[in-house]
């Protein structure tokens, strides 16, 4: 059903990135998709995996040794489907610049 509705208001999004724990390339790539003109864009974060309390804290003891907090959020980048091949392109640049 939100399919069909994005398709009848032309908002179908793709999704063009998802990847846990890389917050600096989702940014580099964020910055880098506007910086390209492509401003549809919708990107957000989340929790993965909830932390080993259930009350709703989110205190993690494994956040608290030498390294500091590991960051186990998911990333995703969606845009328009028209602008997936030029997102693509951007996306590739970005990531072998960045050598992943």
């Amino acid at each position: 059903m939100i399919k069909l509705l994005g398709k009848v208001f032309g908002t179908e999004k793709v999704k063009i990135y998802e990847k846990r724990g890389a917050r600096k390339e989702w940014t580099a790539l964020k910055e880098a998709l506007k910086a390209a003109g492509i401003r549809k864009t919708e990107a957000n974060a989340f929790q993965k995996e909830p932390g080993p309390v259930t009350c709703g804290c989110s205190l993690d003891n494994r956040d608290f040794g030498q390294g500091g907090r590991i960051d186990r959020d998911m990333y995703n980048i969606y845009v328009r489907a028209e602008d997936e091949a030029a997102a693509r392109a951007v996306m590739e640049r970005v990531l072998s610049v960045s050598g992943k």
